[in-house]
């Protein structure tokens, strides 16, 4: 029985050890301090620290850490910690100004938004004397994924969150911060807005009045260049129908520049352009070249354009071949609004371009390529007869008979 009572007496007495050791050093390592503000102004590094500040990615901001007031316990630890400081004067894990972080743990900090750690955003400048520490906010290979969360679904007003730091394997500190993050700068966003539609209207009076997004070898008569921009084609010009392969190459131009601007606006990045959204790139432009070769040995055979191939309006053109609306062209029509749409969303959730997978890109050239098998026996609009529109010609220059004119 005394064995017994001595064995658990032996037990209980190396578990109490443990435990105070585990509370000492948890003691030693816990961080007694908080951010109380951002440091610095226009003048410099400012004695009261504001508790909000405006910025965007790219900019550097500074915040104040103050130790908190010690308990009676983190007092003597403190002492000791002081004392073996002194032993060992100039060791790199001297203790800081911050309670629980030596020097070299302090470089190792990283920001805090919205409770997001900025992984790998290690401090640019310290300042002991100021209890400063300086971060420039930008995008790391390890924050990638945070400043996306961050970022995502941009829009005009800034977003109010939380600024802190801590080391990236523990908790942050208490923080009385608030950053307001700028998502889009409006003055970039307006100038670029500005070029834009500058650009899509000479793109669609280019595309109205001449042959821009046309089949090509149809259309009749002067061809006017930019002057179309100021004044209207000549009466004389008759413009053939739109063309659906150059317009699907104009549709995903205009989406991959736009979505190009608008990422490298928000995160500065521009290497964004992705495989799959070039090679999506590659079977719009391929399905164009096809259709252009398939017209161009079409009016080989046939030398003139067909009379009355004109335009019958934008959809009509591009869902119709010569017998009317085919479902090859409505295929091909449908997945280009459906993987833009999937497109800018993307771009929109995530910042960045979608990588489309190896089946959806087969299915696109599938699409492409049935239309160009199916354009090949695609006719022309039918003409009327030379012999026809002579009749007609000369009926319409004769004068009605006697028996006419009774009726």
């Amino acid at each position: 029985m005394s064995n017994i009572s001595s064995r658990a007496f032996c037990f209980a007495l190396i578990v109490a050890l443990a435990l105070l050791g585990a509370d000492s050093t948890t003691a030693q390592d816990r961080i007694q301090a908080r951010v109380v503000g951002f440091a610095v102004d226009t003048d410099g590094v400012t004695p009261q620290p504001k508790e909000s500040a405006l910025a965007k990615l790219g900019d550097r901001v500074t915040v104040r850490i103050d130790a908190l007031p010690p308990t009676s316990e983190q007092q003597s630890i403190k002492s000791a910690a002081t004392a073996t400081a002194t032993n060992n004067s100039g060791s790199s894990d001297e203790q800081s100004w911050i309670p629980g972080l030596t020097h070299a743990q302090i470089l190792k900090l990283v920001p805090y938004l919205a409770d997001r750690p900025l992984k790998g955003l290690y401090p640019e400048t310290v300042d002991p004397e100021s209890h400063t520490v300086t971060f420039h906010l930008e995008r790391t290979p390890s924050s990638q994924e945070a400043w996306t969360d961050l970022l995502r679904n941009p829009g005009f007003d800034p977003r109010v969150m939380t600024f802190s730091v801590g080391l990236e394997d523990k908790q942050q500190l208490p923080t009385k911060a608030k950053i307001s993050l700028v998502v889009i700068p409006k003055k970039w966003f307006l100038a670029s807005i500005a070029v834009f539609f500058i650009l899509l209207y000479i793109f669609f009076r280019l595309a109205a009045g001449t042959a821009l997004l046309r089949d090509p070898g149809v259309s009749q008569g002067y061809m006017p260049g930019f002057t179309v921009l100021w004044r209207r084609p000549s009466p004389e010009t008759k413009l053939g129908p739109y063309s659906l392969s150059r317009t699907q190459m104009a549709f995903w131009f205009f989406l991959v520049i736009t979505a190009f601007v608008l990422i490298w606006m928000i995160i500065g990045d521009m290497d964004t352009i992705t495989p799959g959204v070039l090679v999506l790139i590659g079977i719009s432009a391929g399905t164009a070249l096809g259709a252009t070769a398939i017209d161009s040995g079409k009016r080989k055979t046939t030398p003139e354009p067909a009379r009355g191939e004109e335009s019958k309006g934008f959809l009509n053109d591009i869902l119709s071949d010569g017998t009317g609306v085919t479902f090859h062209r409505f295929q091909i029509v449908v997945w280009t609004i459906v993987l833009g749409f999937i497109f800018s969303r993307r771009v929109l959730n995530q910042l960045a371009m979608p990588d489309f997978g190896t089946n959806l890109l087969t299915l696109m050239g599938i699409s492409s390529g049935t239309y160009l098998g199916l354009k090949l026996p695609e006719q022309f609009a039918p003409a009327a007869p030379p012999e026809k529109i002579q009749s007609q010609s000369a009926t319409a220059g004769q004068a009605p008979d006697k028996d006419q004119q009774v009726s």
